[in-house]
């Protein structure tokens, strides 16, 4: 991730299909530091849908639609079940278009092309166009679960089970002194955090 991405507020407006649903949504990231950030996903009325922090290696997750809230230590599952088997300190990262995770010269081939599998034994494979990644696949064994795509100021993400997940950049703005804490609201219940699939 560039120097310039941090420091940035961003929306996104998003538009989501899949085999139980239809619909968009407004995506905000916060972008203080590379391991402090915030995600904040309303519908297009502008009601909360869930919100999520990471934080000096915190993780907290509120879920507005059930009125809970999970804390994590690491990795958690996120309602939207495209973005789930991603860990969550690359979901800065694929938003605003880069590789999920940081592959190696070694990983590369002479057309650009990358074979890794980062720390945690998730493969990733893509391609990369004028040192800008243009592809990318998640895989699970010898099945993709996840494949990005680069489109003009956004992307398309979309997951094995037949949910994509689209998305345009409307706003970016200086984030002028970092952002306030997320906090679960009065009234929500403490509950366990999903982990990823993968």
């Amino acid at each position: 991730m560039a120097t310039r991405d941090l420091g940035t507020q961003n929306l996104f407006r998003v538009r989501y299909g899949g085999p139980k649903r239809d619909g968009g949504l407004r995506l905000v990231l916060r972008l203080d530091t590379s391991d402090r950030f915030q995600l904040v996903a309303s519908d297009i009325l502008g009601r909360a849908l869930w919100s999520m922090e990471l934080f000096d290696e915190q993780v907290l997750l509120v879920d507005h639609s059930v009125k809970t809230y999970c804390v994590a230590g690491k990795e958690l599952a996120l309602p939207e079940v495209a973005l789930d088997p991603l860990p969550v300190r690359a979901l800065p990262r694929v938003l605003l278009g880069y590789l999920p995770v940081e592959v190696g010269a070694d990983s590369m081939t002479a057309d650009a092309r990358f074979d890794h599998t980062d720390p945690d034994n998730r493969r990733w494979t893509g391609r990369l166009e004028a040192g800008t990644p243009s592809s990318w696949m998640l895989w699970k064994g010898e099945q993709p679960v996840l494949w990005w795509t680069r489109q003009d100021k956004g992307g398309v993400l979309s997951h094995h089970e037949g949910v994509q997940f689209r998305w345009r950049t409307v706003v970016r703005e200086p984030l002028e002194s970092g952002f306030e804490r997320l906090a679960a609201p009065g009234g929500y219940t403490k509950a366990a955090c999903y982990e990823p699939d993968l």
